[in-house]
């Protein structure tokens, strides 16, 4: 990856408080690695206000991945859209782990 060290994959799949994320993403997240929103995390993401948040701070290098499927079966795909969030398949979700330094669930 040009000499740059591989982003990690955050999948995050629970709901999960605005507070809560803050303080594990401070912890967790570098500013290049991906975050994934899975099942319940999707209402997180668009819900508790963490998009709001990742935007504000200096998550620029950061790809927010939901999978399209899971959007769709929830109604969100619209949000996601006007959103800069980035839907991808499974088949890229397996991609995204394999090019991942590490892949932590959260």
């Amino acid at each position: 990856m040009n000499g740059s060290t591989a982003p990690q994959l955050h999948i995050i799949q629970q709901t999960i408080s605005l507070q809560s994320f803050e303080k594990q993403s401070a912890r967790l997240v570098k500013s290049n690695d991906n975050l994934l929103f899975l099942n319940d995390g999707l209402y997180a993401l668009f819900e508790a206000g963490i998009l709001h948040f990742l935007n504000l701070k200096n998550f620029k290098q950061t790809q927010l991945l939901v999978i399209d499927e899971q959007l769709v079966a929830r109604g969100l795909q619209n949000n996601a859209i006007t959103n800069g969030v980035s839907p991808i398949n499974y088949s890229d979700f397996v991609g995204h782990a394999q090019e991942a330094s590490k892949v932590i669930s959260w």
